[in-house]
């Protein structure tokens, strides 16, 4: 990893500060993030947040992410702009990859309970066979146009509303 970041400790709130670029050609996200189904990514972002722990981390980034490994599937061309704390994202995303085009904009929020959803998103093409999605013989591809606006961590404790449009 290479960075160009300022850092400096807030007197008031004890937190670190810092601002600047990170960029690398390869880094082992699942490792770093402690999630299994990651693997490689290499990305060109600039962030300016507080926190150095997951917990009171406060970030707004912006940037690209020239590939991310998913499940044994390497995504490419991914731009994102926003903010996370706390397993919160509140921003917009756009994949334009071979196996999916995908436009997100709106926030998802993990850390309240249930879950909260408020977004919308235009996946104008995935395959989901080559996205390690789903494991089927035949071509599943996929387009949808959604509009949500819900809590819940399943569809049993799902409460709110949530549009799919264009279906295909």
């Amino acid at each position: 990893i290479s960075s160009d970041l300022s850092l400096k400790k807030d007197t008031t709130t004890g937190k670190v500060l810092y601002v600047g670029n990170l960029k690398s050609p390869g880094i082992n996200a699942g490792t770093f993030l402690q999630l299994d189904d990651f693997g490689m990514a290499a990305f060109d972002i600039s962030i300016n947040g507080s926190g150095m722990s997951k917990e009171n981390m406060t970030a707004k980034l912006g940037g690209v992410v020239s590939q991310l490994s998913i499940r044994d599937y390497t995504y490419k061309n991914i731009e994102l702009e926003g903010i996370i704390a706390n397993r919160l994202f509140e921003g917009s995303l756009m994949v334009k990859d071979d196996n999916i085009d995908l436009e997100f904009d709106g926030h998802v929020n993990f850390s309240a309970d249930p879950p909260k959803f408020n977004f919308n998103s235009t996946i104008s093409h995935a395959n989901l066979n080559a996205l390690n999605l789903v494991k089927n013989e035949q071509t599943a591809d996929f387009s949808v146009m959604m509009v949500s606006n819900f809590e819940g961590s399943n569809l049993d404790n799902m409460m709110g509303s949530l549009e799919l449009h264009n279906i295909k």
